[in-house]
């Protein structure tokens, strides 16, 4: 198992979905973005986000796979489930118009980029 690859790849994919959703969500709060295109990415951005927990549960199975590397995964698990959190809440905001959603995403959000940042080193 390449270990440096597949951390290189989990933290590319922490970063990049981050800033996926909060645009997505952006374009379309601002009206620039239809209400087909953004459900659709953000739909889909919800798949991937469950395949993605769903491998790193299996790594994480994997008991020889290291403190260090079961520390990075175990953070970028969490990191995946916030942002999950952010993107169902933008989803249930779209289609019912409840603000009560907004503050959801905004806290998920904010737990979002916290694990991020702790996980990846950066501020």
């Amino acid at each position: 198992m390449h270990l440096n690859t597949i951390q290189s790849l989990t933290a590319n994919l922490l970063y990049s979905t981050f800033v996926s959703i909060g645009s997505v969500a952006e374009l379309h709060i601002d009206e620039k973005q239809d209400q087909e295109t953004a459900m659709g990415i953000l739909n889909y951005t919800l798949s991937l986000l469950d395949d993605s927990r769903k491998s790193i549960q299996t790594s994480l199975s994997d008991k020889g796979i290291g403190l260090e590397y079961q520390n990075f995964l175990e953070g970028a698990y969490e990191a995946l489930g916030y942002m999950k959190k952010q993107t169902e809440s933008y989803v249930l905001y779209a289609n019912t118009g409840n603000k009560d959603y907004i503050d959801e995403f905004e806290i998920a959000r904010t737990s979002a980029w916290n694990k991020i940042s702790e996980v990846l080193g950066i501020g």
